[in-house]
């Protein structure tokens, strides 16, 4: 088997008007409906399967669930902002155009983390709604790393709140664990480009 590894961006920009909005997009969240990501327990079997395979999703407030619904008040809100965003992504990757599939929130405090993963679509994201001093930025497992199997692991520096990041929805990718006290929120999406 011969294994190609191409060259795939992740494009890295600032949301636009993220001050104007920040406080009253964080107040429509909290009013959200959301449920709770807790970790494993071990009782049965199958959740000490799960453990052995690593720590555990610990989320405190996710809304997943609804990510379908674009008529929650948050995300109506956000609209206008977020497409403002996507156009000028969408042109500067060559793409004729976009179709957001699923977006949602996730609030960590404490102790929160969310395991590797991927995504079903072409790209996904993260929009960086609050993130205090000290909050873990998003780790990836490059093609490299996965076809070689070393633990190596790429974050891409320099991440501050209000920051927007678009990738490949195949790259795995995980939250690390939350150290501080301070609550960490993000939006997420996956879109797919034409």
């Amino acid at each position: 088997m011969k294994i190609l590894n191409v060259e795939c961006p992740v494009v890295i920009t600032k949301f636009p008007k993220h001050e104007v909005i920040k406080d009253k997009l964080l107040d429509l969240i909290s009013s959200a409906e959301y449920e709770c990501i807790e970790p494993i327990k071990g009782n049965s079997e199958i959740d000490k399967l799960e453990l052995e395979r690593g720590p555990q999703d610990s989320v405190a407030r996710v809304d997943w669930v609804h990510a379908k619904d674009f008529e929650r008040p948050w995300v109506k809100f956000l609209w206008a902002y977020f497409i403002e965003n996507y156009i000028t992504i969408v042109k500067k990757l060559g793409y004729r155009g976009a179709e957001v599939r699923d977006i949602w929130f996730q609030q960590y405090l404490k102790g929160g983390t969310h395991g590797w993963h991927s995504h079903g679509q072409n790209y996904t994201g993260v929009y960086y709604l609050e993130f205090p001093e000290g909050a873990p930025f998003t780790e990836f497992q490059t093609m490299e790393t996965r076809i070689s199997q070393e633990n190596m692991i790429t974050q891409i520096p320099n991440i501050k709140e209000g920051d927007f990041i678009t990738f490949p929805a195949f790259l795995l990718h995980r939250a690390p664990k939350v150290l501080n006290v301070e609550r960490k929120t993000i939006i997420s999406f996956n879109i797919d480009f034409v």
